[in-house]
């Protein structure tokens, strides 16, 4: 019997085969959506629910009695928190401080619930503690805290303590 078409000792011959262009491993398209992923997360930033929420109004302070220590609280990116501190001692030194900041925040300190004329301020840069000294005077024994947020997008959280 002759086969058709003919092959040299009635063996066909085997043909290279082209090398595979397809990619050996994980489909591209995986490949992208993981890369995807991994921006997303590194450069995405914080969304606008990983925002900080301030505390307390200007007519409505947070009520606080001294002493004051390392107290969880936060200040959002568009407007101040504020806090009032009574019981302290009067014509006393006392010691206003933010602590474990997580983004920039200033601090500033008043000896009436108007909030207008600070008498004692910090504005550190950054995530740098805040500190300031307050003087109550004869008769007083209250002050007026006022956290506002720095240079941040999302507000930050912070310890305030007043010793």
């Amino acid at each position: 019997m002759v086969s058709w078409p003919p092959f040299p000792g009635g063996v066909r011959p085997r043909t290279a085969r082209a090398p595979c262009a397809r990619l050996r491993g994980p489909p591209a398209a995986l490949l992208w959506a993981v890369a995807l992923l991994v921006a997303v997360l590194v450069l995405g930033g914080c969304r606008a629910e990983d925002e900080f929420s301030s505390e307390g109004t200007e007519s409505n302070p947070i009520a606080l009695t001294f002493p004051v220590n390392a107290r969880d609280s936060t200040v959002g990116p568009g407007a101040p928190s504020f806090y009032q501190v009574t019981g302290l001692n009067e014509d006393t030194t006392h010691s206003v401080s933010l602590t474990d900041l997580l983004d920039d925040a200033d601090l500033f300190v008043f000896d009436q619930p108007d909030f207008t004329v600070s008498f004692c301020a910090s504005g550190e840069s950054g995530t740098t503690s805040e500190f300031c000294s307050a003087q109550t005077a004869v008769g007083q024994t209250e002050i007026f805290i006022q956290v506002k947020p720095g240079i941040t997008e999302t507000g930050t959280s912070f310890l305030l303590s007043v010793q």
